[in-house]
């Protein structure tokens, strides 16, 4: 469903995906998406969990990002970051930008006709110029 939120918001690059070993057959890696938001390409990762998201829940994302060089990243979560979760990725700004959002905040844009695109790119602005990476959405 998500996939179908940024192709009608028309910044959707690649749906999910994995990459498998072509000798073990193993999944490697699994991504949720990629947008494109200011010519800048970032990776989308989604998760549905019981509990706060934690460092380690953020961590692997955080990984498929560093390994490809000029990407960001968007975390999205129906619940909400621990504070260590933000300290992480606030840490990881001075390689590459992360921006977090909640499933709460996308479904309120919908609300209210507002533009995903923008929401994003204000969150990932505010991560790079303020050090942010869960800036709550402009209302």
């Amino acid at each position: 469903m998500l996939n179908r939120y940024f192709k009608h918001e028309d910044i959707l690059v690649h749906e999910d995906f994995k990459l498998v070993s072509g000798e073990t057959g193993q999944v490697l890696e699994q991504v949720d998406g990629v947008v494109k938001l200011d010519g800048r390409l970032c990776l989308v990762e989604m998760k549905w969990l019981k509990e706060p998201v934690g460092p380690d829940d953020v961590s692997r994302h955080m990984m498929r990002m560093f390994q490809r060089g000029w990407a960001s990243a968007l975390f999205i979560s129906n619940t909400p970051f621990t504070e260590a979760a933000l300290k992480l990725c606030r840490d990881s700004l001075q390689h590459a930008p992360i921006a977090l959002a909640t499933v709460q905040e996308l479904v309120e844009l919908l609300t209210v006709q507002a533009s995903l695109a923008e929401m994003l790119t204000f969150k990932l602005d505010a991560a790079v110029v303020r050090r942010e990476p869960f800036v709550p959405r402009r209302k």
